[in-house]
């Protein structure tokens, strides 16, 4: 009776398995590692600034 189990145990497990690969997004499942750029406070600023300048008037919602 415990082989029974076991082999049941296991068939769960495939299926669940089976069932999250069915589910996983095929498009943006391979994009791998997302990582943080570093960027500095001043730097940004001054590209604002610089944008400012340059541009004339502009609102924040803007894209740079």
């Amino acid at each position: 009776m415990k082989g029974l189990d076991i082999l049941r145990l296991r068939e769960t497990m495939k299926e669940i398995l089976r069932r999250k690969e069915a589910r996983k997004d095929q498009l943006r499942a391979n994009f791998g590692k997302i990582k943080r750029e570093k960027i500095s406070l001043q730097g940004k600023m001054q590209d604002i600034l610089a944008y400012a300048k340059s541009h004339g008037r502009f609102f924040p919602s803007d894209k740079c």
